[in-house]
Parts: C-alpha cells; sequence; structure tokens
C-alpha cells in the first residue's frame, strides 16, 4: 500500500491509502489531466481524529512478529467516527513522514479548535492528539463508548 496524507488528489485533512505508488502517479496525472480517477483509493478523514500510541515518548509503536529479523513499526489512528486505522510498515524511516503529516495535521486541527473556542469567548481545555493505551483499541472503539474504560 501506498499512503498519502492531503495532497493534489484529496484535501489536507484526508488520509488516501492507494494499492502502489504507480497508483498514485496515475490519480496524480489523471488529476493534472482533470479525467476522472480511475484507481482505487481508501479515505479516511482526520478531521477529530487522535493518533493512540503504547508510549508517552510520541513516537510509533513497535511489534515483533516471528520469523521477521527486525520489527514493524505502526501507528493507530482513531477517527471521529468508524474504525481505527493501523498504519505500518517494516522501517521507521519509511513510516515516519506519513506519521509526521498526519500528527501535523491534527496538531493544526487542534489549534484551530481552540483558537475559535477563545475567539467565541469559551473556555476550553487544550486537548492532545495523542491518546495513550495500554492496548490498541478493538475495532469500532471510536466514541460511542460511555464508560470510564473509554478510549475517549
Amino acid at each position: 500500500k501506498y499512503v498519502v496524507v492531503g495532497g493534489i488528489v484529496a484535501a489536507e485533512w484526508t488520509v488516501n491509502m492507494f494499492y502502489s505508488k504507480a497508483d498514485y502517479d496515475k490519480a496524480v496525472k489523471e488529476t493534472h489531466t482533470r479525467q476522472k480517477i480511475s484507481v482505487k483509493i481508501k479515505q479516511f478523514d482526520l478531521r477529530g481524529a487522535k493518533i493512540i500510541l503504547r508510549s508517552k515518548d510520541g513516537k510509533p509503536n513497535w511489534i515483533n512478529y516471528p520469523g521477521e529479523t527486525s520489527p514493524w513499526h505502526y501507528f493507530t489512528i482513531l477517527p471521529r467516527r468508524g474504525y481505527p486505522i493501523k498504519i505500518s510498515s517494516p522501517s521507521l524511516e519509511e513510516l515516519e513522514p506519513v506519521y509526521r503529516a498526519v500528527r501535523s495535521f491534527l496538531q493544526h486541527d487542534a489549534a484551530m479548535k481552540n483558537q475559535h473556542a477563545q475567539q467565541m469567548g469559551h473556555y476550553i481545555e487544550e486537548e492532545s492528539v495523542y491518546q495513550t493505551v495500554e492496548t490498541t483499541p478493538p475495532r469500532g472503539g471510536g466514541r460511542v463508548r460511555t464508560n470510564k474504560d473509554s478510549y475517549w
């Protein structure tokens, strides 16, 4: 898979997943020539989302798989609505640009919400774009939970 945050094919708050870089290149060419995009794209909305991490250092998580020589690195996005989205790579260097782009948008989105609330005269508590948990939330673990074990 090839993951892009924002860019020419989508709005800045959208994560696009393509089957390959060739599919992304084709979508960019079709966008430039104003043709209908012919490749399959999975899109996810980042507005109001959180990054779920297991540690408090702000770095992507990692997991060792049997038979693999090095750990896989990943992070999980918990959107406002829908299922958690895991983005992973066997290399931290390949994952880092996507992680930075998602984190950057979420920090910008939170700052804009806070600024708007302050302009309206509302007191708001600074909210982190990170959510630290012991384990990754189950599918459907979004905002529908209301008990004290909620991920929100």
